[in-house]
């Protein structure tokens, strides 16, 4: 059985070290991108949920006055 010195195992610890700190960083980047992806989608579905929110408000505001005529005219008779 060989005897590794104290240097080749420090080199060895050291080398694990810094390919930990290498991964720990790839997820960073991973998570940034992944935050930046989301932040994105979110924005496009608020948009679309605008969107939406104004045609139905438009909708009911038409019904509405369609209702209040009919009333109206049925009160005028």
């Amino acid at each position: 059985m060989d005897v590794k010195t104290v240097e080749e195992r420090l080199s060895v610890v050291e080398h694990k070290v810094a390919e930990n700190a290498n991964r720990i960083e790839g997820l960073r980047e991973a998570i940034a991108e992944l935050g930046n992806r989301m932040d994105h989608r979110f924005d496009a579905m608020e948009q679309r949920f605008d969107q939406r929110f104004l045609w139905l408000t438009g909708t009911l505001v038409a019904t509405m006055v369609a209702v209040v005529s009919v009333l109206s005219a049925a009160l005028d008779c």
